[in-house]
């Protein structure tokens, strides 16, 4: 079987803001990335230690991709003290020995031997909290709990029905009740970390300790991505929620929260490969793999377009490494695929002529 790839771009990222993250940090980090993405190690490290010098704190997510670069380029000692960093913003090694990197078996050696020095920087974080954001917390929590015992209440159909599952009246009215009290909840916690993030904007990594997988969330970030809290809102349209927009990446810009949260947080950036499976029989001539963009459309808030600075080819190219190739990065989930099997050679004619072929 030969497989051509089709990907379409659905919206991109903007610039904002004239801070050192903006300015100086991640121009550094794209470079690094895509040093990295061509398995340039080496002038990956070069671009993070540029980075991570540009700013009193980089990120997480950012110095964990540069232990990875110093571990794929055979410089496992080098990367002892970006593992410090990681340890001094409270992440648990337990997170660390999670991530695909750490359970290579010379990594795992190697870890094994310097954990307990990782272990005693950890021990001595202690997480910088304030009331206004425990507050929240709080809120969520209790909310949350609300939440599921009305769902434990639901009647057990709830849990069976399909479209065609035909309700008792009494199950009709109590599910609907149900969902009703449940959409509130949500809509009033959704609305109440809105206004949190406007008035106090979020805690940076160095305070609350991050407890994601991912290496971008703390505590109320990883609360509030649960929830989905954005796409919650409620009555929201592009220009009221502009304002919270601008504060998102107002907090970027400050180095409080990494952008590849933001991005997914609000769902910008997405990009969806279609690689066309051609069975061998057809008779089609494909010259190897081909790779299409379709042409980019915005969206009806264009806030994130090319965010710190990155040009479409840059995101195409992580996209496609992120997806196809990555096996130890953390990277922003922008890029899906699906395989869609060519029909005959009219149909693979076709989804060339509507797309633009990209070079990779």
């Amino acid at each position: 079987m030969r497989a051509v790839l089709f990907l379409f771009v659905f919206c991109s990222f903007p610039a904002w803001g004239q801070t050192d993250f903006y300015e100086k940090y991640y121009p550094a980090i794209d470079r690094a990335e895509q040093a990295f993405i061509r398995d340039e190690f080496t002038e990956a490290i070069r671009h993070y230690t540029e980075a991570f010098k540009a700013v009193e704190k980089p990120l997480a997510r950012d110095i964990y991709n540069g232990v990875v670069c110093y571990y794929l380029s055979g410089n496992i000692d080098g990367a002892k003290p970006w593992l410090l960093l990681l340890a001094r913003k409270g992440i648990d090694p337990a997170v660390l020995e999670g991530q695909e990197a750490f359970k290579a078996s010379n990594i795992q050696a190697e870890w094994k031997t310097f954990r307990p020095v990782y272990q005693q920087i950890y021990d001595t974080f202690s997480p910088d909290k304030d009331e206004a954001t425990d507050q929240l917390i709080r809120t969520i929590q209790e909310q949350m709990e609300e939440i599921r015992k009305i769902h434990n209440g639901l009647p057990d159909i709830y849990y069976e029905m399909d479209s065609l599952t035909v309700l008792t009246p009494g199950d009709s009215a109590a599910i609907s009740l149900g969902e009703s009290k449940m959409k509130a909840i949500y809509d009033a916690v959704s609305t109440a970390a809105a206004d949190h993030i406007m008035r106090y904007g979020l805690p940076s990594e160095d305070r609350y300790g991050i407890v994601s997988e991912d290496l971008t969330m703390d505590a109320l970030r990883s609360f509030l991505s649960n929830i989905n809290f954005y796409s919650l809102l409620p009555g929201t349209s592009p220009e009221m929620l502009r304002p919270l927009n601008e504060k998102l990446l107002e907090e970027v810009g400050k180095g409080n929260v990494h952008r590849d949260y933001v991005l997914e947080t609000v769902d910008a950036g997405k990009l969806s490969f279609v690689r066309l499976v051609i069975p061998d029989e057809l008779s089609c001539a494909v010259k190897g793999d081909a790779v299409f963009v379709k042409p980019r459309t915005k969206g009806p808030d264009d806030s994130f377009e090319l965010l710190a600075g990155e040009n479409e080819e840059m995101q195409i190219a992580k996209g496609y490494y992120a997806i196809f190739r990555n096996e130890y990065f953390l990277m922003h989930e922008q890029a899906t695929y699906e395989d869609v099997a060519a029909e005959n050679c009219e149909h693979i004619m076709k989804l060339g002529q509507e797309l633009i072929r990209v070079e990779q």
